[in-house]
């Protein structure tokens, strides 16, 4: 029962795992820095090389970056969303280009929450996205 006591989706119970699972799965949750920064989505290529290469070497790890994938993607989109908005908007401070900038920001705010956790050796999980990851592709986390 408390091994499933999550606060924020961080896991209040401290794991086992070595500093190099640490290491990349807390990698994995900050690469948004790069999603965000290079063009085209190209910075989705940093999850996606951690995901192929450590996924048999740790399932943690494979969890958490897949995670961080689908966490960075949806990031991503509504950055898009929001700069179109701003950019074709006859008035660019209006409610929704508000809205739509609180989207990424939100985004950033929950990947350096798992960057954190995760080099903490705790189990992070984004809202909807590691139930989806966990029931619907399989993957689990242990």
């Amino acid at each position: 029962m408390l091994r499933n006591l999550r606060c924020l989706g961080v896991n209040v119970i401290k794991n086992n795992y070595g500093g190099e699972e640490r290491f990349w799965a807390a990698l994995s949750h900050i690469s948004l820095v790069l999603v965000l920064q290079v063009p085209w989505g190209i910075g989705l290529l940093a999850p996606i090389s951690i995901v192929y290469s450590k996924r048999k070497v740790s399932r943690w790890v494979a969890f958490q970056s897949l995670q961080a994938l689908a966490a960075h993607s949806i990031t991503w989109l509504f950055a898009v969303v929001y700069l179109v908005a701003k950019t074709n908007m006859e008035e660019p401070n209006s409610f929704v280009v508000n809205i739509l900038a609180g989207l990424p920001l939100v985004g950033i705010i929950y990947a350096l929450l798992g960057t954190l956790a995760t080099a903490m050796n705790r189990n992070f999980r984004y809202p909807f996205i590691g139930y989806f990851i966990e029931r619907k592709l399989g993957i689990t986390e242990e």
